[in-house]
């Protein structure tokens, strides 16, 4: 089956939507309780690279499957 549209159009749409802020805000609105900041990575990489403190883990293979 043929792609209806590339998926840089599929997306567009959808990052029209994104509040983006910085680090620094992030982590206010975490400390604020008016965020939850989502870990992604792998657990070998924030083992090795350190952790988000009170992030939840969810690392990306794992939405995968």
């Amino acid at each position: 089956m043929p792609v209806a549209q590339p998926a840089s159009e599929m997306i567009a749409p959808a990052r029209l939507l994104i509040n983006y802020v910085s680090i620094h805000e992030a982590a206010e609105r975490q400390w604020l309780e008016t965020a939850t900041l989502i870990e992604l990575r792998d657990v070998r990489e924030f083992q090795k690279m350190g952790v988000v403190t009170l992030a939840f883990h969810a690392p990306r293979g794992m939405r995968e499957f």
